[in-house]
């Protein structure tokens, strides 16, 4: 049984307060309100219990109220640097802090390789009232783009799992690149499945993972934060992924990070360690 990504009851009364729909867009709300509380209870209670549905209508609202409670828990600026590794095509974060930080000074930037992905991005994105750039280059030369010490939080939304896979893969030739990212899914989730299981994970992958975390590291503001949010997709399993892997992508990637001194890591209550790391700057 998959360990909760949250608190139950507690996330149900974040749920039924008066200012929950305050996260949704105004397409977002009208889809919310053809539910009753029952019925968006149930959805997340699903959504918490089982890996992650797209159709489930109460996920949007759950990621951004989150996302929301992570970016105040680390900082107080009314205006933010924000720095996403692989966004691909999803857009909670970019959302969540033209929300949050919809201020002149406000800059959200992504590096984003897949241009696929990166296309769907900007079409989510680009009414947004905020500054969005996108770098479309390796994680590791970020520096080359922003300089050091110029980034209020950087943020991995389910991308650990993402970046591992493709470096798997690009080591072996495939271009993660031009290619459409469900097209070569199977053949990423069949590699890193494999080297999971021949426990060549770590040898394999863990060096050049490191540098990315270092990188962000590098271009990060002293005592400021990077973080980061793991879960299950369903769509993932049904593809074959391993299960095991997939729930513990984080601990496994913690460990790495630890053993090599990268940051220290907070804990903040109401974030389950399993889908969720804070790591602060030195």
């Amino acid at each position: 049984m998959m360990k909760p990504m949250d608190d139950l009851q507690k996330s149900i009364l974040k749920l039924k307060a008066e200012n929950a729909v305050d996260v949704l867009s105004d397409d977002e709300k009208n889809i919310w309100n053809n539910f009753t509380e029952i019925e968006r209870i149930e959805f997340l209670k699903d959504l918490l219990e089982k890996p992650v549905e797209f159709d489930n209508p109460v996920g949007i609202w759950y990621s951004k109220t989150k996302w929301s409670e992570a970016l105040k828990a680390v900082t107080n600026k009314i205006s933010l640097c924000l720095l996403e590794i692989a966004s691909g095509a999803n857009d909670i974060v970019p959302q969540t802090v033209a929300r949050l930080y919809c201020h002149k000074d406000t800059v959200y930037t992504t590096v984003n390789l897949n241009k696929g992905l990166t296309d769907e991005f900007k079409r989510r994105t680009k009414q947004l009232p905020i500054k969005i750039d996108i770098i479309e280059d390796a994680a590791q030369k970020i520096e080359d783009y922003i300089g050091t010490e110029k980034i209020d939080v950087v943020v991995f939304e389910h991308s650990f799992n993402d970046i591992i896979e493709a470096l798997l893969v690009e080591r072996d030739g495939v271009d993660t690149i031009n290619t459409d990212w469900l097209d070569i899914l199977p053949e990423m989730v069949e590699t890193v499945n494999r080297e999971y299981l021949n426990k060549t994970l770590e040898s394999s992958v863990k060096s050049e993972f490191l540098k990315i975390i270092s990188s962000c590291l590098d271009v990060l503001k002293q005592d400021s934060f990077i973080i980061v949010n793991q879960f299950q997709f369903q769509y993932s399993l049904n593809v074959g992924m391993n299960p095991d892997l997939l729930e513990n992508y984080l601990p496994i990637t913690r460990k790495w990070i630890t053993d090599a001194g990268l940051g220290e890591e907070i804990f903040f209550e109401g974030f389950e360690s399993q889908w969720w790391m804070f790591l602060k700057k030195k």
